[in-house]
């Protein structure tokens, strides 16, 4: 396969030792700081013990025949080794490597996800690619990691988009949001985005099609939404409130939009708190503001409630035995208290269950 300059192609034994030696070298400037000399050793090993693993599948991104990329996968679905030489990053080298193994259905075919423990230098370029964090960081053998997918199951997947912003499909989802949607104006917005590294253009990208766009900024105390929109037949299905979710999700920040009257209403029935004030080109503009809800996901409170509710009742039938010695009989009256004290602070944080 070839990507622009670059081509990828599975590994050969040959050159999976320069490939080992290009991830050790990449690891050692942008990950070993954060990782413990436990870490460290630990992430070595691995790489050492790369060239005989016969489960992994291994494939590098080539410069003519110099190794500038490597991406592994281990069974069912994991991304093990993802890594570009930094004189290549922001080059669409790591894109291109993860689109390859997307594009095995050997290795796809009756998986419901990719997987990847991120390290944390590595978790924003991983949700470029469209993964989520599945929980919080986690710390093993001296790897600090942060558990992510990115879902196989059809439904759609919010990723970075921007290199597909001049598409027409896309053009015309644009042209339904920007302030001006003729072919000159789309085509203005659209370099706005190629030319600032500043500026991301997500998607939900719905088996290849892309049904809804949104472009936004990301400082160090908001996320400002420029531009969200539809694809005119997938209106009204959730597609835009879900895209909003996912930024929220995705960098905990809260969402600061402009819009004019006729899209206002999208913003304050997703909750944002709304400003009018007088544009003096547009006229009647408004400021929509969403803060981050505290914690959890209502998902999230959800499963702990009914997870704590369960917990509940066994100690409550634990109780009901007669035979229950003194000392686990206080402990486990202990527990129902805690227990319920913490059903009622996730019931008043959930609006109730």
């Amino acid at each position: 396969m070839v990507k622009g300059l670059f081509r990828i192609k599975p590994l050969s034994m040959s050159d999976i030792q320069s490939a080992m030696d290009l991830v050790w070298r990449v690891f050692l400037e942008f990950e070993a700081p954060d990782y413990s000399d436990v870490g460290v050793a630990e992430f070595k090993q691995f790489i050492d013990e790369a060239p005989h693993n016969e489960q992994l599948r291994l494939w590098g991104s080539y410069i003519r025949d110099d190794i500038v990329g490597i991406i592994a996968i281990r069974p069912p679905c994991h991304i093990a080794l993802l890594f570009v030489d930094k004189e290549y990053h922001r080059r669409g080298i790591a894109r291109s490597l993860f689109e390859t193994v997307l594009g095995s259905k050997e290795i796809m075919n009756g998986h419901e996800a990719v997987t990847v423990n991120s390290s944390p230098y590595a978790v924003e370029a991983y949700r470029r690619l469209g993964f989520a964090a599945t929980d919080t960081e986690q710390l093993a053998n001296g790897i600090r990691y942060i558990p992510m997918k990115y879902p196989l199951d059809g439904s759609p997947v919010f990723r970075d988009i921007k290199m597909r912003i001049t598409e027409p499909e896309v053009g015309a989802i644009i042209s339904y949001a920007a302030l001006d949607g003729s072919p000159e104006g789309v085509a203005k917005e659209a370099e706005k985005y190629l030319s600032s590294d500043k500026l991301y253009f997500y998607g939900k990208d719905e088996d290849g099609r892309i049904v809804g766009i949104c472009g936004f900024e990301v400082h160090s105390d908001k996320v400002e939404i420029h531009l969200i929109s539809v694809a005119e037949d997938k209106q009204k299905q959730g597609i835009g409130s879900a895209m909003v979710t996912s930024l929220q999700k995705l960098y905990g920040l809260p969402l600061e939009a402009e819009t004019v009257d006729e899209a206002v209403g999208f913003y304050r029935k997703l909750g944002f708190e709304t400003t009018a004030f007088r544009h003096p080109e547009w006229g009647e503009k408004y400021t929509c503001l969403l803060e981050p809800k505290a914690g959890f996901t209502d998902e999230e409170l959800a499963a702990a409630h009914r997870s704590l509710l369960s917990t509940l009742k066994k100690c409550k039938k634990v109780l009901e035995s007669e035979k229950l010695p003194q000392s686990q009989r206080t402990l486990t009256e202990r527990r129902v208290a805690a227990l319920r004290i913490a059903l009622s602070l996730i019931e008043k944080e959930h609006g109730g269950t």
